[in-house]
Formats: structure tokens, sequence, C-alpha cells
């Protein structure tokens, strides 16, 4: 579906796909939500304790929805990248960002965490699964580490289950 803008004559300014507006609004949604996550990383092991499930649940589906973000941005990454260069593509660069965020959060959990795709930027980039299983890393970690309450460990468990599955 192609949508288009017109001026006041009438002419045609600008068009795009609805893919396109979809990633603009993901990459919007994502600029919005990574303030959260770094709330939610930074949190300290008395306030974990401190606090009540609702709070775990509230962290859970933040998590999802960064989650599903990511997902749709690498999937219109995924698409795109068989066109061409994706150096200056927002969503890529938005992708590489989250990705680099979500890898200092892992680090501050995880002191001993490394990368699962090799070292250089250029093969992570590549594995399309790696920013999903990085996002998704951190989701566990940030699971586990909320068993004040069983639904944290419980759902750490299923999100390492994804997390095996995505190639």
């Amino acid at each position: 579906m192609q949508l288009q803008q017109q001026d006041a004559a009438g002419g045609v300014v600008a068009s795009s796909s609805s893919s396109e507006v979809n990633v603009a609004g993901s990459l919007s949604l994502l600029a919005e939500l990574m303030p959260a996550l770094e709330q939610v990383v930074g949190g300290g092991a008395d306030e974990v304790c401190d606090e009540g499930p609702w709070v775990t649940v509230v962290m859970i589906r933040l998590l999802i929805t960064i989650w599903k973000t990511v997902r749709h941005v690498v999937e219109h990454v995924r698409q795109r990248s068989s066109d061409g260069s994706m150096a200056f593509d927002p969503a890529g660069v938005t992708l590489r960002a989250v990705t680099e965020a979500v890898e200092r959060y892992i680090r501050l959990l995880v002191p001993d965490y490394e990368p699962d795709t090799g070292t250089d930027q250029e093969s992570q980039e590549k594995d399309w699964g790696y920013h999903e299983r990085s996002l998704l890393l951190l989701t566990v970690e940030l699971c586990k580490r909320r068993s004040a309450w069983p639904l944290g460990p419980a759902l750490a468990t299923v999100f390492e289950e994804i997390m095996a599955a995505i190639i």
C-alpha cells in the first residue's frame, strides 16, 4: 500500500509505503522506551526485593514491547539490506544503537558477557537474530533478578526458550 501526500494544488509531494510508516512509528516508540529500559536496568538489588508484583509485570510488559518493536525493525532492515547499503538507513542506525545500549546493560548485569556472534561489528550486523537474542538475554537477566515473586524466574525460563529458537 502506497501512502501519498499532496500539496494544495493536488500534486504528489511525497509517497511512502505503509511499512515505512510503520517503521517510522517503531523507531519513535524505541526512542520513547529506551530511557524506561535504562531505569529498569539501573535499579539496585534492594529496590528489586522491595517492589511489588505489579512492578515486575510492568517491567516485563515494557521488555516485551521493546522486543516486539525490535523484531519489526529487524524485519524491515533484513528486507532492505538486500537492496543495498544500510549504513545510513535510519532503521539500521537505530537498530545498532539499541543493540549497543542493550549490550551495555547486559555487561552491567553480567560482567563476563561475550557477544554470541564473534567480536567484529560486521558479523553481528549480518546476524539479524543477534539483535533479538541480545534483548532477550537482557530480559532473562532482569527476570532472574526479580526472584521475590515467582513470575520473574518463570518468565526467564520462557524467554530462554524463545531465545534458543531465534536463528
